[in-house]
């Protein structure tokens, strides 16, 4: 069993990341990836997570990634997810860091926020516009009383990206994220 998956995911990071060329872009090669996630995931390892991760790239014309982060939302348990999701936030790949970034957020935890924190100084645009996004689903989940301190943090480390990074996304990622504060 550790044989074929193993054998899988090296077929995976093999054509990966996929082309963003729409020539090079084949339906035979978009239905392989898919398959090839769908049977990965299968095997329920959360070790999987942050290599998935490692195949995407930011941006996901074609919905590609995006079925691939539902099929692995669907294969595990939401908090046997984190430690994958953390490890991936942490890559050197900046479509590892999106894609995490998005994923905490769509779990709309606040235990999530401190490990966004620090991804709102991160070099590149498009991870600071997510992590801003994704902090804005965890505070929106917020009790009262709930955490105290953490809703203060959050908002001021926005307010702060607010002021220094005057990027369209980055900024509209701030704005939608700051609605949750109420």
């Amino acid at each position: 069993m550790k044989q074929e998956l193993s054998a899988l995911v090296s077929r995976l990071t093999k054509i990966s990341p996929l082309p963003e060329d729409d020539s090079l872009l084949t339906p035979e090669l978009i239905d392989e990836y898919d398959a090839l996630v769908e049977k990965i995931v299968s095997f329920r390892d959360p070790a999987v997570i942050p290599i998935i991760l490692d195949t995407m790239v930011p941006y996901d014309p074609y919905k590609i990634y995006w079925a691939a982060m539902i099929a692995m939302e669907n294969a595990f348990v939401i908090d046997g997810m984190v430690p994958g999701l953390l490890k991936a936030i942490r890559s050197d790949w900046i479509g590892s860091r999106v894609w995490g970034a998005y994923m905490l957020g769509r779990m709309r935890n606040p235990r999530n926020i401190p490990h966004l924190l620090p991804m709102l100084e991160d070099e590149e645009t498009l991870v600071r516009a997510k992590a801003a996004m994704a902090m804005g689903m965890s505070v929106a989940e917020l009790e009262p009383g709930e955490e105290p301190g953490l809703k203060g943090k959050a908002y001021l480390a926005l307010k702060k990206l607010e002021r220094t990074d005057l990027s369209r996304e980055v900024q509209s990622s701030i704005a939608l994220a700051l609605e949750s504060f109420g």
